[in-house]
């Protein structure tokens, strides 16, 4: 899991470059499609790892009790994804694409989800 989301931030880091050093618009596009996959893969990522649907991503493996609820582990996760979609939401802005609709209730949803997810982080911090 810690090999994808490396791999992801790499790819995040090739749009960055693609986007930022060229002045072609099929290149810009692509960097910024590159950019924007790779951020919606970690923000799915990191809501199924706290949903406990898939391994959290670490360095090595600690024995930990079994519970309930949200793994705290996924927010940051969660939020270098939600933080890459901006990202690349604006570039599309900047840009003018036509798909930006889309992208934005894709986020707004995103948004909802991480919200939700900190609300009951909050609520099982507090019992």
């Amino acid at each position: 899991m810690l090999l994808l989301c490396g791999g992801l931030l790499f790819f995040v880091a090739v749009g960055y470059g693609i986007v930022s050093f060229t002045d072609r618009n099929l290149l810009i596009a692509a960097g910024t499609l590159l950019i924007s996959a790779s951020g919606y893969v970690l923000l799915i990522s990191g809501m199924l790892a706290a949903r406990r649907r898939m391994p959290v991503p670490a360095w090595h493996w600690v024995r930990v009790p079994v519970q309930r609820g949200v793994v705290l582990q996924a927010l940051p996760m969660l939020m270098i994804g939600l933080t890459t979609v901006i990202w690349a939401l604006f570039l599309g802005v900047e840009d003018r694409y036509l798909l930006l609709p889309l992208g934005l209730g894709l986020l707004v949803v995103a948004a909802a989800y991480v919200g939700s997810l900190l609300q009951r982080a909050a609520h099982h911090r507090s019992r």
